[in-house]
């Protein structure tokens, strides 16, 4: 793999930039004025050194803050110099690319569940949009802020599918209350008929024939 351009990359990068143009200016320090070629090149490989232990300082306070694809730019260009780094360093590194690429992913499924929970809360199919919000509530993927939010957004969905429960219960409620009036009223009608024809058969027969 070859080795990303220091100047280049860090023109871009308002956070390394500094730290990449004073490591450039050490590095023509050394060649210029080192006292002998051995000391020159051990001091040339602990100027790398600290320029890939830069980068992954900063991958990773990307990573903290959630910005796992800029992470993930960072990480691979701290492998362009990884042969700096001891063997520890070299495994921290392919951990942190890993962490970040993963992180990539969570979010991006994060991002496709709040859509796809945005329209279920639409549809007015809370439970459903609910359980799944639930899914993103621990994941270590997301900022503090944004896990503090989802609490929020699940507290007002619990409220209102407590509300709407009780609003269907007070539905239901009423109407077995109006099935019961029916069902009431129903037997008073089929009394008073039953209640006529009883009375039409006592009557005397000289009247019933007239």
């Amino acid at each position: 793999m070859s080795k990303p351009s220091v100047f280049s990359e860090s023109c871009g990068r308002g956070s390394l930039s500094i730290v990449t143009v004073l490591i450039l200016l050490l590095i023509t320090t050394v060649c210029e004025g080192g006292p002998s070629q051995k000391g020159e090149e051990t001091d040339r490989q602990e100027v790398f050194r600290r320029l890939v232990q830069s980068y992954v300082r900063t991958g990773q306070a990307e990573c903290d803050k959630g910005y796992f694809g800029q992470a993930l730019k960072t990480f691979r260009m701290a492998q362009g110099y990884q042969g700096y780094l001891t063997a520890a360093g070299r495994q921290q590194l392919n951990a942190l690319l890993e962490k970040a690429r993963k992180g990539l992913a969570e979010r991006k499924r994060a991002l496709e569940t709040f859509q796809a929970v945005g329209t279920l809360i639409k549809q007015d199919r809370l439970i459903e949009a609910k359980a799944s919000l639930g899914s993103l509530r621990d994941s270590v993927f997301l900022t503090q802020n944004e896990r503090a939010q989802i609490a929020e957004v699940l507290t007002q969905l619990d409220a209102q599918i407590t509300e709407d429960k009780t609003r269907s219960e007070r539905v239901e409620n009423r109407k077995l209350l109006a099935a019961q009036k029916l069902e009431k009223l129903a037997e008073q009608i089929a009394s008073r008929a039953n209640h006529k024809m009883i009375g039409t058969s006592k009557l005397p027969n000289s009247i019933a024939a007239a």
